[in-house]
């Protein structure tokens, strides 16, 4: 058994996301195929989305779509954690990624696109969840957020995007001990990235966030933009 997975920490599927091109089982093929281990389902939730129906609707069809993801990954041997894409309303480029809350953080809170970028910290963190910014230079164009409401930035890796934006992101984290994490952003309108982040074998739901925030060390896999080569980079938080 393997002391350690590779998990994308950002995946979505057509079943929620729209702009994602396959449906989970897909999704879930693709990334096993390409060496993870289990992904981090990461699907869209914002106000244009619950436009469409309702919050309230939303917030159950999201959970739904995370359920069968699960259920095909145990099939698959695949790990599937729970997270979201939160697209903040003031901003629709603007994207955070939330990991570890339970189920019912949606369900009680339905309309968290609304929320100003404090308010929205304490309510992931009394739910015992974490705080990342998904990919703040995409296009090149700085959308970082304030740092002291964030829990770590994202090394993202998708393929159509200008660069990973390594040095910059990491020199931003060990200047302010945030965490790092990584993810292909993958919605199967491009190659396949391998990267992620190296989690314990024993991970789950409950202890995502936790493992984030308290880890000293943290092993990601990054994939540059502009190749199919990979490398291996262990971020120790606050020293080089």
């Amino acid at each position: 058994m393997k002391n350690e997975l590779l998990i994308d920490m950002h995946a979505h599927s057509s079943g929620i996301s729209e702009c994602c091109k396959i449906p989970i089982d897909e999704v879930l093929k693709q990334a096993r195929d390409a060496g993870h281990d289990g992904i981090v389902l990461t699907n869209h939730y914002s106000e244009k989305y619950a436009e469409a129906t309702s919050p309230d609707e939303l917030a159950k069809r999201y959970n739904e779509e995370y359920f069968l993801a699960r259920r095909l990954g145990e099939e698959m041997g695949l790990t599937v954690l729970y997270g979201i894409e939160l697209t903040v309303s003031r901003d629709p480029k603007l994207h955070i990624l939330i990991y570890g809350v339970p189920f019912s953080f949606i369900t009680d809170n339905p309309t968290i696109y609304t929320l100003e970028q404090s308010e929205l910290y304490a309510l992931v963190h009394a739910y015992g969840g974490a705080v990342v910014q998904a990919h703040p230079f995409r296009r090149d164009v700085d959308r970082l957020q304030e740092l002291r409401y964030l829990d770590g930035i994202e090394v993202n890796c998708h393929p159509l995007y200008e660069g990973t934006h390594f040095e910059r992101i990491l020199k931003i984290a060990k200047d302010t001990s945030l965490i790092l994490t990584a993810g292909a952003d993958y919605h199967a309108d491009t190659r396949r990235a391998r990267c992620g982040v190296y989690l314990p074998s024993d991970i789950t739901n409950e202890t995502l966030a936790n493992y984030l925030l308290t880890c000293e060390k943290i092993k990601l896999h990054i994939n540059e933009v502009d190749t199919t080569d990979t490398y291996e980079f262990i971020y120790k938080r606050g020293k080089m």
